[in-house]
C-alpha cells in the first residue's frame, strides 16, 4: 500500500491537470493530503479484522469513537484556515490515530493464549 499510495502522489497533479485542466490543480494536494489517510486505514483494516477474530473487543470500538472525536475536532480547528485541504489533512491524522490505536491494541492479542479454546462453525457436519 506505500508503494500504491507514493505512486498515487507522484501522479496526482499530472494526471489531475492533463484530465480536469489546470483550474482543478489544487484537487491534487486534497489527494496528496488524503493519501496518508488511505494508508493507515488499509492497515487499521486489517488490525480491526483481526481483532474481530477475538470477538470485538470493547477497545476497537473505542478506537473509532476516538477518532470520531478527532476528526470532528481537527476538521472545525483546521477548515477555517486550510479549507478542504485542512479537512483533508485532519482526515489523515484521524485515520493516523485509529491505524496506531488499533495495531497497539492487537499486541495484546496472542494465539498462544486462545490455543485451547475450540471454535465450531455449525456448517455441515457440525455437531
Amino acid at each position: 500500500m506505500v508503494m500504491v499510495c507514493a505512486a498515487a502522489a507522484l501522479l496526482a497533479h499530472p494526471f489531475i491537470t492533463v484530465i480536469f485542466g489546470f483550474n482543478y490543480a489544487a484537487a491534487a494536494d486534497i489527494t496528496i493530503a488524503l493519501l496518508p489517510g488511505v494508508f493507515f486505514l488499509s492497515v487499521a483494516s486489517i488490525a480491526s479484522q483481526f481483532l474481530s477474530a477475538f470477538g470485538i473487543p470493547w477497545t476497537q470500538v473505542a478506537a473509532w469513537v476516538v477518532g470520531l472525536v478527532v476528526q470532528v475536532g481537527l476538521s472545525i480547528f483546521l477548515v477555517g484556515d486550510y479549507g478542504v485541504l485542512g479537512l483533508a489533512w485532519a482526515q489523515s491524522a484521524c485515520s493516523g490515530v485509529i491505524c496506531t490505536w488499533l495495531f497497539v491494541n492487537t499486541l495484546n492479542y496472542r494465539p498462544e493464549a486462545f490455543a485451547g479454546r475450540t471454535h465450531h462453525s455449525g456448517g455441515e457436519g457440525g455437531s
